[in-house]
């Protein structure tokens, strides 16, 4: 993003006469939220319970998804005075006007409703200053639940082969042995470019940066914030914020604290994500830029949220990655596509399974479709089989011969006669749609009869 105001023309004009009552009005809103003055009128102009509840889940966004270091009252008061076109009267330099102009912009994406409310004429200073107030509490509460949440877990996300820190952070101690007191901490804050004389030698270079002679500033990338291995002098930007410390925040913070552990993207347990939450579906400059400071603070002494720690502004290095990513470069499509590549798996999404499509679920549905149907009904299903055979092996063990011809020889028929065992046939039906059948007594139907019994099929 240019360090330039980049204000419309337009707003540099007077307001014409329709909107001179909305433009006048937001000049007195905008003058009381400043000064904190409180008018009086008949409404009492607090929050209410339901604006709370409203702007709950807006002020817990606006850190993660946009920046953690945001004032809305400054944001607010300055971007109506950009769309009043009173930018004239601000004190601050362009590049803050833009920042704070960013921001403002951003509430009102989060916000849904609050432009509408923020043009009512019937909307009070007092009532603007509570929502900034409840807020700007929110943020801090959002920015305190995850720093608590990584403070110990972050150290175990730090080396790629699993290795634990040496010396180990107990659990309960301070931050004071963080930071550049820590030997394998102190080379992961120290500045990517002056590694090699780190590893030369470590007890020079963390003492020059305690005593402040090498300078850890914004802009002067950690080494931690790049891809293990990667830094070319002459392309700095190359390995750039492919860390993989920073990507196990990322899992931590917006996937889930299981995932993270086991270096997944899939979440193990019950409690819901931020993705999830909050229907994020892929990974945006201002996450990535949070997550980074995330990481510095914890690997830092600081043991509260602060604007600076030492020389680092913190502010200022969340600022400078989000611009880092203003320029639709190659280099910024890469990262980006590095980093939702592995936060989303390709496909996921049609991937997913269903309850309706568990295995045992269709298991258990064949099985009992099969002992609802008896085995009286499956050998009904080949009943004519079961029947011919029988009959066929009956007729072959038996030789009718034909005694009724008139010279007296016995002549063999070519004909098989008809047996008085029609009702044999009909006694034969009858056996089959009884409920406990009379099994015939050859070995291979009764094989075929016992698959069918346990379920395995026809003859």
């Amino acid at each position: 993003m240019s360090h330039e105001a980049q204000i419309d023309p337009m707003l540099m004009e007077p307001p014409t006469s329709a909107n001179t009552g909305a433009n006048k009005r937001k000049e007195n809103l905008t003058d009381e939220v400043t000064n904190g003055r409180k008018k009086k009128t008949k409404t009492s102009g607090s929050i209410t319970d339901c604006d709370k509840a409203k702007y709950e889940l807006v002020r817990r966004k606006l850190v993660c998804l946009l920046y953690p270091f945001g004032s809305p009252r400054t944001a607010i008061n300055i971007g109506l005075k950009v769309e009043s076109g009173r930018e004239n009267e601000l004190d601050n330099d362009s590049a803050e006007i833009v920042r704070h102009n960013w921001f403002y912009e951003g509430i009102l994406t989060h916000a849904l409703g609050l432009a509408e409310e923020l043009n009512n004429p019937r909307m009070e200073a007092k009532e603007l200053q509570d929502i900034c107030t409840w807020i700007t509490r929110g943020m801090s509460d959002q920015r305190s639940t995850d720093l608590g949440s990584v403070k110990h877990a972050g150290l175990g996300y730090l080396f790629s082969n699993g290795k634990i820190l040496e010396p180990s952070i107990a659990k309960l101690e301070d931050k004071s042995m963080h930071g550049f007191n820590h030997p394998e901490i102190a080379r992961m804050l120290c500045p990517r470019k002056k590694l090699d004389v780190f590893d030369e030698d470590p007890d020079m270079i963390t003492g020059a940066h305690q005593e402040g002679t090498i300078r850890t500033m914004a802009g002067n990338w950690p080494t931690c914030f790049y891809e293990e291995g990667v830094y070319d002098p002459e392309n700095r930007a190359e390995g750039l914020f492919r860390g993989h410390a920073a990507f196990r925040f990322y899992t931590h913070l917006f996937i889930g604290p299981s995932a993270a552990s086991t270096n997944t993207v899939t979440l193990s347990s019950s409690k819901i994500s931020k993705n999830r939450a909050w229907g994020l579906t892929e990974v945006t400059l201002s996450i990535i830029a949070y997550v980074h400071v995330l990481l510095y603070f914890t690997l830092s002494t600081a043991p509260r949220w602060c604007m600076a720690i030492g020389q680092m502004d913190l502010a200022e290095m969340a600022w400078a990655i989000i611009e880092m990513f203003d320029n639709k470069d190659d280099w910024t499509k890469a990262t980006l596509a590095w980093w939702n590549s592995r936060a989303f798996l390709k496909g996921h999404g049609s991937c997913k399974d269903t309850d309706s499509d568990d295995d045992t679920v269709k298991i258990r549905a064949q099985q009992k479709k099969a002992v609802q149907c008896t085995p009286n009904q499956l050998l009904q299903s080949d009943g004519i089989k079961v029947r011919a055979k029988a009959v066929k092996e009956e007729d072959e063990g038996s030789d009718i011969a034909d005694e009724g011809s008139d010279d007296g020889e016995s002549v063999q028929s070519d004909e098989v006669e008809e047996p008085e065992g029609e009702e044999e046939n009909c006694d034969l039906v009858d056996v089959i749609d009884d409920e406990d059948p009379i099994i015939p007594d050859d070995d291979e139907i009764l094989d075929d009869y016992i698959l069918i019994q346990e379920g395995y099929g026809a003859l």
